[in-house]
């Protein structure tokens, strides 16, 4: 009887787990009909430098 209810107990997780990985879908391209079939993509990555913090100001300036 015990054997019954593991059994059942792991059918149903594999089950809600099949369920669970056939629902995801990936997700559409709404642009995807304009973009040529045969094309390659490339990614840049762009550094940027931020500008140095400004300079503190000396006390007696800071007050005014």
């Amino acid at each position: 009887m015990k054997n019954h209810w593991v059994i059942c107990l792991v059918l149903g997780m594999a089950l809600s787990i099949a369920c669970y990985l056939a629902a995801q879908t990936t997700p559409e391209n709404p642009l995807a009909p304009y973009i040529p079939k045969n094309t390659k993509s490339y990614y840049i990555d762009l550094l940027m430098k931020k500008n140095p913090p400004a300079a503190e100001l000396p006390e007696n300036e800071r007050m005014e």
